[in-house]
């Protein structure tokens, strides 16, 4: 059951890992804000992805080892960014919650 739980944590923090990062962007930041001018991304997105895909890793660790986890992270970090690639590309709206209204001005 911890075992399970773990891998739910740990593509559930890849995914939002890569979804912060790929915020970082503003093309990307545009698209999901829909505004016709270029908001800046916050300085915190790409640290945070980069901490979340640290926890994602970190888990790895703790739940298989370091054997394994060389081989379930490029699982989880190819997942994540199909993801995020896909929903952006189709339904970027859904990641609109993740973004404050700071952000769209």
């Amino acid at each position: 059951m911890i075992a399970a739980l773990l891998l739910i944590l740990i593509f559930v923090s890849g995914l939002l890992g890569s979804v912060w990062l790929s915020l970082s962007q503003p093309r990307n930041l545009r698209k999901v804000v829909d505004g016709n001018g270029a908001p800046t991304p916050p300085a915190y997105f790409r640290p945070l992805g980069w901490t979340l895909l640290a926890v994602s890793f970190g888990l790895c660790v703790l739940r298989d080892g370091g054997g394994f986890a060389f081989l379930l992270l490029p699982l989880v970090f190819t997942l994540s960014a199909c993801l995020v690639a896909w929903m952006l590309a189709f339904y970027p709206s859904a990641l609109r919650f993740l973004v404050s209204s700071s952000t769209s001005s």
